[in-house]
């Protein structure tokens, strides 16, 4: 999963931490390694709820925004970083120096959150989360970082510091303008940690997505017989995943392709269609023309003979 929730597009989430005990302890409780995951199918007419993942480390129940496709979505929660995915504690900003950690000794990552599916999935917003957690600190701030997987960095703090309130704290949910893209090759991470002794510095400014591009603009069929055909996107300041439609899908079909930005259509039978390819904040500036051509007719003529 790439930079979005989404780097190119404002991804923030919803987070209610709420204490289990009474007071406010010095320091919160050691975390256990251990995941859990749930999953839910997005529905294409309104908001989802995933059950709650508990593990001994805290709690999460994300919400997820009204979809393009009615997708299984998966969430998993953990207090240690997903295979793959480098650790926030030793990880590196993309901008920031070679040398220092990301997040420094008197932040403490809490927990792991991570989005997978089966089928590439468009959300018309962000994802909203609660958090439930054995306690707070008092001080501290808690704030929430996004990975890039293209490059294996984190941007934090992607959203915070959160509004506290007596033992919760909230991240304001932002659907102005906003999508959320998840794909099966690529996806959604991040990750709640808070910080003693001082704020948290101020959120990375995210690159404005450029135009989204496709190549070729215009596909060709024989008929409706005829092999399929693929086409690739891009966009600059935008890496993660793309969501095409077919206006007609009588006449041709689009599916995401082997590889990221890269999308396949195949003919079904004569016509004509627009596939209409979606970005960064809902950016849909790039279309690809198909023209399916009739099936061939050969007429026979039987002579008899004198």
């Amino acid at each position: 999963m790439r930079s979005l929730f989404v780097r190119f597009s404002t991804f923030l989430l919803i987070g209610a931490l709420a204490a289990c005990g009474g007071g406010s302890p010095a320091s919160l409780p050691q975390t256990t390694s251990g995941a859990a995951t749930q999953t839910a199918t997005a529905s294409t007419t309104g908001t989802t709820a995933i059950p709650a993942v508990f593990i001994s480390a805290g709690s999460a129940t994300a919400t997820l925004p009204q979809a393009n496709v009615a997708a299984k979505v998966t969430e998993t929660v953990s207090s240690s970083a997903p295979s793959g995915v480098t650790p926030l504690d030793i990880a590196r900003s993309a901008a920031g120096s070679k040398r220092a950690p990301l997040v420094a000794a008197a932040q403490t990552v809490i927990l792991y959150l991570g989005f997978t599916t089966t089928t590439s999935v468009s959300f018309a917003g962000t994802v909203g989360v609660n958090f439930t957690l054995p306690s707070l600190t008092a001080g501290a701030t808690y704030d929430l970082a996004l990975y890039d997987d293209a490059t294996g960095t984190w941007t934090v703090p992607f959203a915070g510091p959160g509004t506290t309130s007596g033992t919760s704290v909230s991240f304001p949910i932002s659907t102005s303008g906003t999508t959320t893209a998840i794909s099966p090759n690529e996806p959604l991470y991040v990750a709640l940690y808070y910080t003693v002794g001082g704020a948290s510095p101020s959120p990375s400014p995210s690159p404005s997505p450029g135009p989204v591009v496709a190549a070729p603009t215009s596909l060709t069929f024989q008929n409706g017989s005829s092999p399929s055909q693929t086409f690739s996107v891009t966009e600059t300041g935008y890496s993660r995943s793309f969501t095409a439609q077919s206006s007609v899908p009588a006449v041709a079909t689009v599916a995401a392709g082997s590889t990221a930005g890269t999308f396949t259509v195949t003919p079904l039978e004569s016509g004509n269609t627009t596939i209409t390819i979606t970005g960064a904040s809902g950016v849909t500036g790039a279309t690809v023309a198909v023209t399916v051509g009739a099936p061939i007719t050969v007429n026979s003529t039987t002579r008899s003979g004198h």
